[in-house]
């Protein structure tokens, strides 16, 4: 069996095609938000918290404050597939955060 193994950091770009590359959301704490569709091209998406933490959840249930994957504010560094970016719904558990969406291809 033939098995390639990448280190896909490496492996990752901005996607400098896509229309929108870089997306700033305000997350509050009492309306889940999504992110926006994401170009056709991009693969991945790295994301960054900041003023406040969130809670982001992948199976289409809107998080509260007490579920969901706890991401602290000032928190980056997150690279998850296309997939599951498009799929997340985000609360800030108190106050208002800022998310930074970076969207990336594989090179």
């Amino acid at each position: 069996m033939n098995t390639k193994v990448a280190n896909l950091i490496n492996e990752l770009r901005p996607n400098m095609k896509a229309t929108v590359a870089h997306q700033e959301l305000s997350v509050g704490a009492a309306t889940a938000v999504s992110i926006a569709a994401l170009d056709v091209d991009t693969t991945h998406a790295m994301l960054s918290v900041d003023g406040a933490a969130v809670r982001i959840r992948f199976d289409g249930t809107a998080p509260v404050a007490a579920t969901g994957l706890l991401i602290a504010s000032g928190t980056s560094g997150f690279i998850w597939r296309k997939e599951m970016i498009e799929a997340a719904k985000l609360i800030s558990v108190t106050g208002t955060a800022k998310l930074n969406v970076v969207e990336l291809v594989q090179a």
